[in-house]
């Protein structure tokens, strides 16, 4: 029998029971740093259970998949019970905001307990963790519930007086340190065979600059992505073949992201690389005039990393699944080795651009160099890297009071994940639906990580696997991917659609009277007290993040 958990009536299970609720609080200081795990175990909601709740990492980035111990015991006996059915969910009592995963039941262990698996926090702050489960003994089935609060990551409490000396706490450090760069880990796609290969990369550098991708042979990746305007346009939004809807996001760092466009609609770089090729604004092209540009212009690029071209159709079909009534009547007359044949020489292309753009990172600047100095305990040289406006800037930006941090944290600024600000209403007032559309979009793309072109011989796809379709308690209608804070001196113009053209009206954004939200369920907290000397020293802090590359020059520049 299916039990529903959201029902709060009395349940019917061989029998009447009636259900409690239980809220256990687990009170942690918020100005601790690291992530503070510690196992709660208290009576369950009925009474009759010792119920233990606990991290299985001591501590856990946020951004990062963990997972979780249940245990159950018997409170009269203390033997361990094995429970039919167990939901595990987590919220931000403060921030109305859910998981941005679904967690699962994975298995129980008679040595440990019960399982699960799926648990990924992409904010800082205090979380209310909730387990519904379900045990039968003496041949009666009993539902009982439990909740915990836990602390994720660092927060602190700064203040922004008007002194002219300035002070860190350790906590304040440790949280600057989390967000400086550099990264500590190198992130390689296991989905592609060749992203970390000097070879495709090189390939994938003439890829990005080679206009004749694109039909009319005038549309290159550079053209949206340039380098010296840190891979973007400088545009409100792209335009390629025609004029796009959405704001070019920069391609420094995204060998970090787990999905990519601005509503999340692919998962890999190397599938998002596929996308403006075909897509009738951008590039305008085919798959198989793509892979007949390949095999002419890069067949020796292509064979080294990938052995011989396959069997592919005549050099002048123009076919596609996805073009116009012509070119998808053409691709389905394509017998089905062929079609296969194609997508797996166009994915391939796709992995090496994708090689190239992972070699786009950014280089530590004067933020990271404060913060170094602050490590090295050298703060008068810190106070000479940074104004006191920016100095006081940043103490804003790591405050409970802006909760900046909720969403733009790690190295990167971004959590990677997708939220609501009010803004599901373009500048024209059309709606772009955002997360929603592309959450249901990734699930089902036939290159995603689930798909045959996963070079991985076991596919492991826990961002696909644990993906929560409520979105964050139905808030991705109208969400957007957070995007990075480096670089911010060359990104603009600013949002998902442009229309910010400074980083003074992205601030006013977040600071105004009068929040002009045009979506519904905004989770912006209200910060409509900010002083206009405040916003100044916020805006300095932002534009100290720098827009330097680590990547080499060569890298950047058109081969041909």
């Amino acid at each position: 029998m299916r039990i529903n958990f959201e029902n709060s009536a009395t349940w019917y299970i061989c029998g009447i029971h009636h259900i409690f609720s239980v809220i256990v609080l687990l009170l942690i200081t918020s100005s601790v740093s690291g992530n503070s795990f510690l196992p709660s175990s208290r009576l369950s909601a009925s009474g009759q259970y010792q119920v233990s709740l606990t991290s299985m990492r001591k501590e856990a980035s946020i951004g990062d998949f963990h997972e979780w111990l249940l245990v159950i015991k018997e409170k009269n006996t203390g033997a361990a019970v094995q429970a039919e059915r167990i939901e595990f969910s987590a919220a931000m009592p403060a921030h109305a905001h859910g998981l941005p995963s679904k967690p699962a039941f994975s298995h129980y262990d008679p040595s440990l307990g019960h399982i699960i698996k799926g648990v990924k926090f992409n904010m800082a702050g205090l979380w209310k963790l909730k387990v519904n489960f379900l045990v039968t003994q003496s041949g009666m089935t009993r539902a009982d519930s439990a909740e915990v609060m836990v602390a994720i990551g660092s927060r602190v409490n700064s203040r922004n007086d008007e002194t002219n000396s300035i002070s860190w706490s350790r906590a304040e450090r440790a949280t600057l340190n989390s967000l400086a760069l550099p990264v500590k880990n190198n992130a390689i796609d296991p989905t592609s065979s060749v992203a970390s290969n000097k070879l495709a990369s090189l390939w994938g550098r003439s890829l990005f600059f080679d206009a004749e991708l694109s039909r009319t042979r005038s549309v290159s990746c550079s053209t949206c992505h340039q380098p010296d305007r840190y891979f973007t346009d400088g545009l409100a939004v792209a335009m390629g073949q025609q004029q796009l809807t959405r704001n070019t996001p920069t391609l420094v760092g995204s060998r970090y992201q787990t999905w990519f466009y601005w509503d999340g609609r692919r998962d890999s770089l190397w599938s998002q690389a596929l996308v403006p090729m075909e897509a009738a604004a951008e590039m305008n092209n085919s798959r198989t005039r793509i892979v007949q540009l390949v095999k002419q212009k890069y067949k020796r690029e292509y064979e080294a990393l990938y052995g011989d071209f396959p069997a592919l159709p005549d050099s002048q079909t123009d076919a596609t699944p996805l073009g116009n009534d012509a070119q998808k009547r053409n691709w389905e007359q394509l017998d089905r080795v062929l079609r296969n044949n194609v997508n797996r020489v166009f994915s391939n292309t796709g992995k090496a651009l994708a090689a190239y753009e992972s070699l786009l990172l950014p280089a530590p600047g004067k933020f990271d160099l404060f913060v170094n100095l602050l490590n090295d305990d050298k703060q008068e040289l810190a106070q000479d890297v940074f104004t006191l406006s920016e100095q006081k800037g940043l103490k804003l930006f790591i405050s409970n009071r802006t909760q900046c941090l909720n969403c733009h944290n790690t190295p990167f600024l971004t959590n990677g994940g997708f939220h609501n600000i009010g803004t599901l209403k373009n500048r024209q007032g059309e709606i772009d639906y955002g997360r929603v559309f592309g959450m249901n979009t990734v699930l089902i793309e036939e290159f995603n990580c689930r798909s045959a072109y996963n070079d991985q011989a076991e596919p492991d796809c826990p961002h696909l696997d644990y993906l929560n379709p409520d979105g964050h308690d139905g808030k991705s209608y109208g969400a957007f991917k957070v995007p990075t804070l480096r670089g911010l001196d060359k990104s603009g113009p600013y949002m998902h659609d442009g229309r910010f053209a400074t980083l003074e009206a992205v601030v006013d954004f977040y600071t105004s009277d009068e929040f002009p939200v045009t979506g519904p369920q905004s989770e912006l907290p209200s910060i409509a007290d900010f002083t206009a000397t405040e916003k100044q020293q916020l805006t300095d802090f932002l534009k100290t993040l720098g827009s330097k590359l680590q990547t080499n020059p060569i890298w950047l520049r058109n081969p041909q």
